[in-house]
């Protein structure tokens, strides 16, 4: 198993389990696109040498006074 820490800008962390180095680099594929706009976490994977990286957000901003997501193109 590879373990996947995760880590919030305010310090929140979670660990993913991954079963081998193809389904860590598909999920660095995807998670931008699920991550609002601008919103970043840090991702270690030390045993494949991923070491503070940073997943950078793409998908829909949110408009926090409303909490309502708006497209941003």
């Amino acid at each position: 198993m590879i373990q996947v820490k995760l880590t919030t800008t305010n310090g929140e962390t979670k660990t993913i389990p991954f079963y081998n180095k193809q389904a860590v680099e598909n999920f660095i594929g995807f998670f931008p696109a699920k991550l609002p706009l601008g919103v970043a976490v840090c991702i270690d994977a030390p045993l494949i040498g991923i070491h503070n990286g940073w997943i950078v957000g793409k998908g829909q901003a949110v408009d926090i006074s409303t909490n309502v997501g708006v497209v941003v193109k």
